[in-house]
């Protein structure tokens, strides 16, 4: 009888990676959140800034974390991606069309 070696530490939390993100993008709550976290890496704009290797490096370092974050997902449940885009579609189509919010009003001086 041949024994299955034990998992390793990283092993084990890389199914529970895996097993957290797949709970997640059940809800539309998880997969809106996700959503935004990947947009805030800026895996969707351009990382570059001219004269400025810095900033460019650390652009870079954050879009790599989005694009973790999206290969993921893709690779553990490609269907909530799509249902991750009409979502967002459909939030900026909404948010296009809401006014602005007005500023409130300044408090009245008590002199």
């Amino acid at each position: 009888m041949t024994q299955t070696p034990a998992k390793t530490f990283n092993e084990r939390l890389n199914e529970w990676d895996e097993e957290d993100l797949r709970t997640i993008l059940k809800t539309k709550w998880g997969r809106r959140f996700v959503w935004r976290f990947m947009s805030r890496c800026g895996i969707f704009a351009q990382s570059f800034v001219p004269d400025d290797p810095y900033a460019t490096a650390f652009n870079e370092g954050r879009r790599s974390v989005g694009n973790t974050l999206l290969k993921q997902v893709i690779d553990i449940n490609p269907e909530a991606y799509i249902l991750m885009t009409k979502a967002a579609k459909k939030e900026e189509e909404y948010g296009r069309q809401l006014e602005p919010r007005p500023e409130p009003d300044e408090p009245e001086s008590t002199d």
